[in-house]
């Protein structure tokens, strides 16, 4: 299961106030992945300054725990 930042926070029963919490342009879930026990999450700092990054390094991740299993 794949999940992108705009989805986690839209998802029913998260449990901010606002879809979009006034620190998600600085700390923001930018995906996670869960693979065969593993959970695989990308955090980014400043998120919205760097979210074109995000689609490199989140694939980077998924592969890597693909690979140890």
């Amino acid at each position: 299961m794949l999940w992108s930042a705009r989805q986690r926070w839209t998802c029913p029963g998260w449990r901010t106030p606002t879809p979009n919490p006034d620190w998600v342009d600085d700390e923001v879930l930018l995906g996670y992945a869960a693979l065969d026990g593993y959970t695989v999450m990308v955090l980014g700092f400043q998120g919205k300054q760097f979210q074109a990054e995000f689609d490199t390094v989140f694939t980077r991740a998924v592969e890597k725990v693909r690979g140890l299993t």
